[in-house]
């Protein structure tokens, strides 16, 4: 699975609604303070909605301190507490589909066809959407969240609004919806609806407290369980049924009993299930900020994980220090060298050195005994006294150590005595290659570093996240024009046959790499996408120029 586009309204900068496409690589470009930052952060605040339901959020689970955003008043569009925040994110579905709440299974009486739905459920949804509204409450002096959307396949599928702080309703609900309607097709030819449609149709007409003219445009009011607009995760939909027994086919209640069972579980799983989906991939976005922290001269790891780490890059040490005391074999250690130092990478003359030291008590046993011996004491065995030496240091604490290796002179230096370039850009290496994360965020990942490096930065980022089995994404933020170059020669020397391809990188085409120019006029913010052709030039006009301070510069 993973998250393929973002739509936001009324959130900080930008007013009317945008939706932003996220290939393998995006990579934002816009002058200082044009808004860049918006669109991390509506999916950060997206993740609060669903997890924690704040609709008031300043700090942010991913971000730390890196990231304020000053609750409701400070972030709705131009601090109108008449707008309405939306926020909704795509994600791609995988082939085991979306997750199905446990629900009683059955079979249909009108045929032999039997489904075990609460193993398989609908299983032909190829994108969901979720998309959150939040606006004032001017009773309460609070923002609420009012809106609950889930999109199959990029057509609505059904909305829950909020009426109350104690009851929201499904206020919309499409049946007949081309996806859901699909799935349970038992031909190609047929040419009626199927009997799940029918009873999740019947089920929403006989629990509809609405008016009937609404009802005739598709609007209902019809209650669920979740007194939250956001479903509880772990719950169905639906209130508790008014059936104590199964009915048999014969009895008068069979006919409800059959639509009630069928719209809990349809309506479980593509409520519930898809905001499930979403809301597991928000929680693998992992932040790097444009600030990255330096490890103190006597740093230690932190044990227990901590994803807000990442913000300020010390998650990465973490990492490597973690590295360095397991018995991998140093595997992330050694691959981070890799990219630090081979010419074919990054090449910036220096590579990872992990060491292992035991801290000896001054006034312990090993050091007195060592005194001994050195002194040359006729009464001591040597060889045994040396064996509880050896035992008494190897039972010492054991500290661990990451240096870098200035590979020109072969001397060791700590991260603190290097130049910032290499301290700066060791946690977006990490960041790059270390799993687990669904999209990775980096701001200015080339913070501090040579043209020339910037440029390979691009080859890093092909390399990750292209690599076959691998799934991670890169929302970079950026002003590096060698970056960009970079990734459009990569693109124009997939496409031009007889140009050597460096064998360790995978292809990369057009469509694995989506561009955005942001710009902010009068507090509004816009977002262009600027398309890019197989022979790795823009197909759309750079707004304002493509980086034209260097036309300016030379010209």
């Amino acid at each position: 699975m993973s998250i393929t586009r973002i739509t936001i309204e009324n959130f900080k900068g930008v007013g009317e609604r945008v939706e932003v496409d996220l290939k393998p690589i995006t990579i934002l470009f816009g002058a200082n303070s044009a808004g860049k930052s918006t669109i991390l952060q509506a999916m950060l605040y997206l993740r609060e909605l669903l997890e924690r339901r704040n609709a008031d959020a300043d700090r942010l689970l991913t971000s730390g301190t890196s990231i304020d955003l000053g609750g409701f008043r400070q972030f709705v569009h131009c601090h109108d507490l008449n707008r309405e925040v939306k926020i909704g994110v795509t994600v791609e579905v995988g082939g085991d589909g979306l997750p199905v709440l446990p629900v009683v299974e059955w079979g249909r009486d009108e045929d032999e066809v039997l489904r075990s739905f609460s193993e398989n459920g609908t299983t032909e949804v190829r994108t969901v959407r979720v998309e959150v509204g939040v606006g004032w409450n001017a009773e309460t002096s609070s923002p609420q969240i009012r809106s609950y959307s889930v999109y199959l396949d990029e057509d609505r599928f059904a909305t829950m609004k909020a009426e109350s702080e104690h009851q929201c309703y499904l206020v919309e609900c499409i049946a007949d919806h081309p996806t859901f309607v699909g799935e349970f097709l038992t031909s190609p030819e047929q040419d009626y609806y199927p009997a799940e449609c029918e009873y999740l149709q019947g089920y929403i007409d006989s629990k509809n407290l609405g008016l009937e003219e609404d009802r005739l445009k598709g609007v209902y009011r019809v209650p669920v369980q979740s007194k939250s607009v956001v479903p509880d995760w772990n719950n169905l939909i639906l209130p508790q049924p008014p059936f104590f027994n199964k009915p048999e086919p014969e009895d008068d209640g069979f006919e409800e009993f059959q639509q009630y069972r069928y719209s809990q579980l349809v309506l479980s799983q593509l409520l519930v299930g898809s905001g499930r989906t979403v809301l597991d991939e928000l929680q693998k976005i992992r932040y790097v900020g444009p600030l990255r922290t330096l490890p103190e001269r006597n740093f230690s790891a932190l044990r227990s994980p901590s994803e807000e780490r990442w913000a300020d890059g010390i998650a990465a040490w973490d990492r490597l220090y973690q590295s360095a005391s397991s018995p991998d074999g140093n595997g992330l250690i050694n691959e981070v060298s890799t990219f630090l130092s081979e010419e074919k990478r990054l090449n910036m003359g220096y590579s990872l050195s992990p060491s292992h030291v035991y801290e000896i008590d001054r006034d312990g046993f090993a050091l007195a005994a060592l005194k001994l011996l050195a002194e040359g004491a006729e009464d001591v065995e040597v060889e045994e006294r040396i064996k509880v030496i050896l035992k008494d240091i190897l039972e010492s604490p054991e500290k661990v150590s990451v240096q870098l290796k200035d590979l020109e002179n072969q001397s060791l230096v700590a991260p603190n005595d290097i130049g910032v370039g290499v301290s700066q850009v060791v946690p977006v290496i990490v960041a790059a290659l270390t799993p687990g994360a669904s999209a990775t965020a980096i701001e200015q990942p080339e913070l501090h570093l040579h043209p020339a490096i910037q440029a390979r930065m691009g080859d890093l980022f092909i390399e990750s996240a292209l690599k076959e089995g691998v799934e991670n994404r890169f929302i970079l933020e950026s002003h590096s024009e060698h970056l960009i170059l970079r990734l459009l020669r990569r693109i124009r020397e997939c496409h031009e046959e007889g140009v050597d391809y460096p064998d360790h990188l995978p292809k990369i085409k057009p469509e694995d790499l989506s561009v955005y120019y942001i710009q902010s006029e009068e507090g509004h913010t816009s977002m262009t996408n600027l398309r890019v052709s197989d022979d790795g030039d823009f197909l759309d006009r750079w707004p304002n120029g493509f980086f034209d301070e260097r036309a300016g510069e030379l010209f």
